[in-house]
């Protein structure tokens, strides 16, 4: 569960150790493969990478993660407030 930037950081930190290959500081595509239904791979990876550079670092993985996790916490406010 991410509740905060700070943990949103964290798990993208682990996320990206644990699927980056070893051999390069960068994930391609196909490195999300294993972690998604079959065929959609590449898309995941067109929502981590908007400039479509082919690759992400982990740097921009992280500023994908945190982007996420606060668009969910926008979407989870408005909710919210069209609730009341």
């Amino acid at each position: 569960e991410l509740y905060s930037e700070a943990r949103a950081k964290n798990v993208a930190d682990g996320i990206f150790k644990e699927i980056c290959p070893p051999d390069r500081p960068y994930l391609v595509s196909g490195d999300l493969r294993a972690y998604f239904p079959v065929g959609t791979h590449e898309e995941a990876f067109r929502i981590f990478d908007p400039n479509n550079a082919g690759q992400l670092d982990r740097s921009d993985f992280k500023f994908a993660v945190i982007d996420i996790y606060e668009e969910r916490t926008r979407l989870a406010k408005a909710i919210i407030t069209n609730n009341k």
